[in-house]
């Protein structure tokens, strides 16, 4: 009621503004914390104050704190693009802003003391030497890093680049740089021999010294936190056409994408696809090829045919995963994991997400509903109106209107979606060329 909280130093604090808590970044990160920006962005706003507290208390960022504690759960670096996404949609000042930058370049570069409760980025020692998190089972720490590091480089990896966009508006020109050079860290990993599936190439856990940790087998649970290296390697969103390139081109990641989703069953029957080609069970993530919908890490991966030449296919792919969201007793794939299975719903559904956490950009896909207000708070409303939407069949986007004008790209920037007005998109019921080879930019710094 009178904003104190009890801080991560143990001691009661007075905050100047609504203090939360609860922050499950892993998840949040990359479908909720754009949803809360979007609607409540002085709430955003607060959220990321409330970390600073946390930063202020306590010496570290968190990474899944609870309460007035850390729990270490998870991998990654999930607080850097959660917090750059609210930063890049303008909604912290100045003086908040470069508090919370310092905060982040210390928790990207350093680890914290042996007796400090929070574990930070436990794989930086390596990471940072040499472009990837060096393997290393780590007694007591079930999530560490470099118990994860497959995983865990490719989280860094993006989270770095995400800071590179924070630094270079921040007017951080050196720092910019250093964090743009590790956009491509992803590109360390990857083993061209390692083949599955009639594909070669996928990205490999490693030693401190280079060499391969465990078993490089891409459908097989490994240093990949909750997941295989054939969901993991989608985790390059930042910079999709140099991962398409170690694929072998757009092509052939298009054919990879296709793969992964069995798109011939997803364009037949895309309630089949959904519930026999891809992962349904809770923990078959460890040793699948396929999309698995039930968790984080491959929320974006539907996107990525944005890049590919074939955003049509996202649309499908959608489609597809909308039929796993009922009334029945099984709800929805996976856990909700604090909003983020319901947020990437909603953005699905409405036809818009930012498929590269930290970017601010959304992706235009198929609306499921003929009408969708978006309302932010102290904002003006945003209205997609999509005539004949249905999301029991396949549709795509033939054309997009705002009151911009015709939108020849298949995204929007956060600044551009609030003054949109109104989105009109007309539907197909046949795959168009709409939005081919206008995906968002790399997500470099650009100083």
């Amino acid at each position: 009621v009178d904003n104190r909280y009890r801080g991560f130093d143990d001691q009661v604090h007075r905050a100047d503004s609504t203090y939360y808590q609860m922050f499950s970044l892993w998840d949040t990160y990359r479908s909720q914390n754009q949803l809360v920006a979007l609607l409540h962005p002085d709430k955003a706003a607060d959220m990321a104050k409330s970390v600073l507290h946390i930063y202020q208390d306590g010496g570290w960022l968190p990474r899944w704190g609870l309460g007035n504690g850390e729990t270490n759960v998870m991998s990654g670096d999930p607080i850097t693009p959660w917090i750059v996404d609210i930063y890049n949609r303008g909604l912290l000042d100045n003086r908040t802003s470069r508090q919370l930058f310092d905060a982040l370049w210390k928790n990207v570069n350093e680890v914290p003391a042996d007796q400090s409760i929070f574990r930070g980025r436990d794989g930086n020692p390596t990471y940072v030497e040499n472009g990837w998190v060096g393997y290393q089972n780590l007694p007591g720490y079930k999530y560490g890093d470099s118990r994860q590091a497959g995983s865990a480089t490719l989280e860094y990896s993006l989270a770095d680049c995400a800071l590179s966009t924070m630094a270079d508006g921040l007017g951080y020109k050196d720092r910019a740089a250093t964090l743009a050079s590790r956009c491509d860290n992803f590109t360390k990993l990857w083993d061209p021999d390692v083949t599955s599936q009639g594909f070669s190439g996928f990205p490999v856990a490693k030693n401190a010294d280079g060499t391969v940790a465990g078993d490089p087998d891409p459908a097989q649970a490994g240093a990949f936190h909750e997941g295989t290296a054939w969901q993991y390697e989608w985790l390059a969103q930042q910079d999709p056409q140099t991962l398409f390139g170690l694929m072998g081109g757009q092509a052939k990641a298009e054919q990879r994408l296709d793969k992964f989703f069995d798109m011939p069953t997803v364009l037949t029957d895309p309630a089949k696809a959904a519930s026999e080609s891809w992962v349904t069970g809770a923990y078959d993530y460890h040793n699948n090829f396929a999309f698995n919908p039930n968790n984080e890490p491959d929320f974006h991966t539907p996107w990525m045919y944005t890049w590919t030449g074939a955003p049509w296919k996202t649309s499908a792919v959608l489609r597809a995963m909308r039929t796993l969201f009922t009334d029945n007793v099984y709800g929805m794939p996976g856990n909700d994991d604090l909003g983020a299975t319901s947020s990437l719903l909603v953005f699905a559904m409405a036809g818009v997400f930012e498929a590269q956490p930290g970017s601010a950009n959304y992706i235009v896909t198929a609306p499921m509903f003929e009408k969708v207000e978006i309302r932010p708070e102290h904002g003006r409303k945003i209205s997609i109106e999509a005539p004949g939407a249905n999301a029991s069949k396949l549709q795509y986007v033939s054309s997009v209107d705002t009151n911009k004008g015709m939108l020849r790209q298949s995204w929007l920037s956060h600044k551009d979606l609030l003054r949109s007005g109104t989105i009109r998109i007309k539907l197909s019921d046949k795959p168009t060329s709409w939005g081919v080879n206008a995906a968002p930019p790399a997500m470099a710094a650009q100083g």
